[in-house]
């Protein structure tokens, strides 16, 4: 029976998400889970540079997967595959543009893209690309999956309310405060079925400037090209709604401790690499030096050049 009257609940908001034509699912191993089974993937090719969530969803549903390394462009190195393999390519920050992605797709045939760091690049056409909506805009769960294919059984939807502490908390208070919280949030993900995008979220990215957003993310992230390009060992070219700035130093660590310090909060993305690859590989590197500097739509101009001063005087 439908409730009518009462008090009132979260106002419903009016607009249109950034991903209207893609399916709206709680988190990006739903995504994956979703091709999985819709495509009945056995065999599954990883970058050697990825989070061991992506690992887990594999074991949870019986695929078998090997690795691959990439190299300084964070490009695949590996042969052709056969046509019942498929291979995930993921678009760490946004560097691998369309042209080159319509390139891998008629290298491999069977490519999964995965733009979590990459929200504003709209799909290949043909190709299976999904994306993360919480590494862009402070929701609880959310993530857009582009493909052909559809399950046919019926899908529960997330709820929402269960992640949304940590979210209120840090708007109202600190991220220490509300840490626990967080991670909380991020580990009810864990070998969860697939599910459809909350409520909540979905009405919450009706709401979003995504003009406005992805202008704050280019320019803070020019502002830390010209500060910092001089001294990265990455080639760092134009955004489209950058996720974050990668810079890439010999000492990263020592810089991370910095930035910390001054609670400029910086991730290390993925210590779980270091059990995996050997200490001479790119991608042993990468985790252990390259510092991921925060671009995002709460920072100013002022915020970005701040960072940068820190960094130029941690490296002389």
């Amino acid at each position: 029976m439908k409730e009518i009257g009462g008090y009132l609940e979260f106002e419903n908001l009016y607009g249109e998400s950034y991903h209207p034509k893609a399916i709206a699912l709680n988190c990006g191993r739903s995504c994956l889970a979703y091709l999985i089974e819709t495509k009945k993937i056995k065999k599954l090719y990883l970058p050697y540079y990825l989070c061991n969530s992506i690992r887990k969803c594999c074991e949870r549903y019986g695929v078998s997967y090997d690795y691959y390394h990439i190299d300084k462009s964070f490009k695949p190195i590996i042969d052709n595959l056969d046509s019942d393999e498929y291979i995930l390519i993921v678009n760490y920050w946004g560097v691998l543009k369309p042209d080159y992605i319509k390139e891998l797709k008629q290298r491999f045939r069977n490519i999964i893209v995965d733009n979590t760091q990459a929200f504003f690049e709209q799909p290949v056409g043909g190709v299976d690309t999904f994306y993360v909506a919480r590494k862009f805009f402070g929701v609880p769960d959310g993530a857009y999956l582009y493909t052909d294919a559809r399950i046919k059984r019926e899908l529960i939807r997330e709820k929402g309310l269960n992640g949304m502490t940590h979210i209120l908390g840090r708007y109202e208070c600190t991220a220490d405060d509300y840490f626990k919280e967080y991670h909380k949030s991020e580990a009810r993900f864990n070998g969860i079925e697939i599910r459809l995008c909350s409520k909540i979220t979905e009405n919450l990215l009706r709401a979003v400037d995504y003009d406005k957003v992805r202008n704050i993310r280019n320019n803070n992230f020019n502002i830390l090209a010209e500060q910092l390009n001089n001294n990265n060992l990455l080639k760092v070219g134009n955004t489209n709604g950058a996720y974050m700035y990668p810079l890439f130093v010999e000492d990263g660590e020592k810089i991370k401790k910095s930035l910390i310090r001054k609670k400029i909060y910086v991730p290390t993305l993925w210590e779980e690499v270091y059990e995996i690859c050997d200490k001479t590989d790119i991608e042993y590197q990468f985790t252990k030096n390259i510092v991921l500097l925060p671009v995002d739509q709460r920072y100013t101009t002022e915020d970005m050049r701040y960072i940068a001063q820190i960094i130029n005087k941690v490296l002389g």
